[in-house]
């Protein structure tokens, strides 16, 4: 018997009051384990909607996870739980993300069986020269999601891209599933108007913060003077890089950057509904949420394709340059041309029916049905 069959014919019989069930009653198990759970983080997101989505259909569905903000504790268990003997022949579906050896140290002795959830894991080389302690990170990121691969028995990876890296280490057993994104609660309708682009996401080099400065740069010259750009994201851990990004910022008269870091969902919410763009210029991008929530509010998103960001988009705006005078061009017809920026709202609308939560849903029923339940 293969290790899938083994894994569909597992079932557990002990009180499973969490999914609705009773003592005595035959459940599949599908638990979760991640390095980090945090509010508003994507990869955090992901798991909690997972595992919802898991309970309402009869799973009993734990995460287990290393770091946890106090505000999930009521829903999250520490890694060291996944060793109790109630969880040890379960299935776990392990999100990688990041380097995690106190997790890692989890799962290698956990019985169960293992299947993957690939978010994507930042190449070293970005990292190089701005922090070794992320490029060493990152380095060891990729040799567990080397040692993980003999160990899962499948994989889901969130994109197309994230699929090639997870075949790329042997995996053969692998489906692209997006990221679950739930809708917000009561979103802001995108108005514009603010006379800014925005781009969201932690102040990194793959991110192209840089690029982002030079293209409204060139914008500003070439259109506009006064149109701005709106950087919200951390630099926690790559303040060298953010440094770098601010001196270039001067160095090219670059007028009406505001740089707001972390902010609540809501904040975010109304930045990107205020905001005449969605600028997007990343070299490297596992998936980009971001890009997913400006098509629901229906901004316009002109993003260079690039890594996932060709997968997220679809057939919407990506722009294939490394011209940052090339994307400020396109930012231009997305801004003044109201016909085309309709078109290109319709198509984005299109796209965003991909992410719908009951569509993808439906995705991660199907694999845990394939790879945990009894057909």
């Amino acid at each position: 018997m293969n290790r899938v069959r083994e894994a569909e014919t597992k079932w557990r019989t002990r009180n499973v009051s969490d999914t609705g069930g009773h003592t005595g009653e035959a459940v599949p198990a599908l638990h979760q384990s991640t390095q980090t759970m945090r509010p508003w983080d994507a990869v955090s997101n992901d798991t909690l909607a997972i595992q919802a989505l898991l309970r309402r259909n009869g799973y009993r569905s734990e995460i287990f996870a290393e770091h946890i903000d106090p505000s999930l504790r009521d829903r999250v268990r520490s890694i060291d739980q996944l060793s109790d003997r109630a969880y040890a022949e379960d299935a776990v579906l392990v999100h990688v993300c990041v380097h995690a050896p106190r997790v890692m140290r989890a799962l290698e002795a956990h019985e169960g069986e293992l299947h993957l959830r690939f978010h994507s894991n930042t190449p070293p080389e970005w990292f190089k020269g701005i922090s070794y302690g992320l490029e060493l990170s990152a380095r060891k990121g990729w040799e567990e999601m080397a040692r993980l691969s003999h160990r899962c028995v499948s994989a889901i990876a969130d994109s197309a891209h994230n699929e090639r890296e997870v075949r790329s280490v042997g995996m053969a057993d692998v489906v692209v599933v997006p990221i679950l994104l739930a809708p917000a609660d009561d979103p802001p309708t995108w108005t514009g108007g603010g006379g800014y682009a925005i781009s969201v996401g932690r102040i990194a080099p793959n991110k192209r913060v840089d690029f982002l400065l030079r293209t409204v740069a060139a914008y500003q010259q070439l259109h506009d003077p006064e149109f701005g750009l709106v950087l919200v994201g951390s630099d926690r851990g790559l303040e060298r890089y953010s440094a770098a990004c601010r001196e270039l910022e001067q160095e090219l008269g670059v007028r009406n950057v505001r740089w707001v870091g972390s902010v609540e969902e809501a904040e975010k919410l109304r930045l990107l509904a205020a905001a005449d763009a969605y600028l997007c210029a990343s070299d490297h991008e596992g998936f980009c949420v971001p890009i997913v929530e400006s098509f629901r509010l229906g901004l316009p998103v002109v993003a260079r394709a690039t890594s996932a960001v060709t997968d997220t988009c679809g057939s919407a705006l990506a722009v294939d340059t490394a011209d940052p005078a090339l994307l400020a061009n396109v930012l231009r017809v997305v801004v003044g041309d109201a016909d085309l920026r309709a078109r290109l709202v319709a198509t984005q609308d299109r796209e965003a029916a991909r992410f719908d939560p009951e569509r993808v849903g439906e995705q991660v029923l199907s694999w845990a049905r394939a790879h945990v339940m009894l057909p």
